[in-house]
């Protein structure tokens, strides 16, 4: 099956430093990640209900425990389209608006709560400037905590070759 990747292309200056995000892209099936991205779009309100009852517990449980978790908007450019509107009170529903987005993202406890439009480009800086702040900090994290079991592991060497007599500390 051939699979379309999404890609968006923006240079961002995040707190004095300047990140490129050339690839910033969808990679369904690859196994890296640093950050999930929960989407619903805001002009289809059943999809909310769809990540907080099938998607995110299916991640956090089964797939990306730990991981952090940004509950994203999409086609906020359809949430005050004159059409989207008549057929979804037709339904008697309404597009989400930002307030849900957030108490969905509070309910998931979600690191982030972002909005955007692919069509207009409205959020798209917004959100990568988030996500790349929450990869950057949960990568800092994670070699923090490498650098701690590697010197965990290094102290109980240590501990263990002087309890067993090994080695004889030098005193002058």
């Amino acid at each position: 099956m051939n699979r379309k990747k999404l890609y968006y292309s923006t240079n961002l200056q995040i707190i004095f430093k300047s990140a490129n995000c050339n690839h910033c892209k969808d990679i369904a099936g690859e196994q890296q990640y640093d950050v999930i991205l929960l989407c619903f779009s805001v002009d289809e309100p059943d999809s909310v209900e769809s990540i907080e009852s099938g998607w995110s517990p299916e991640l956090r449980q089964h797939f990306c425990p730990g991981k952090p978790v940004v509950v994203v908007g999409t086609k906020i450019d359809l949430r005050h389209n004159e059409i989207t509107k008549r057929e979804l009170e037709r339904r008697g529903k309404y597009p989400v608006n930002t307030f849900a987005g957030k108490a969905c993202a509070s309910r998931l406890h979600a690191e982030a709560y972002a909005e955007c439009s692919t069509k207009t480009g409205e959020g798209l800086d917004d959100l990568l400037r988030i996500v790349t702040n929450i990869a950057e900090k949960a990568d800092k994290e994670r070699r923090k905590r490498r650098f701690y079991d590697c010197l965990r592991t290094w102290c109980a060497c240590f501990r263990c070759c002087f309890r067993d007599n090994k080695y004889k500390l030098q005193t002058d």
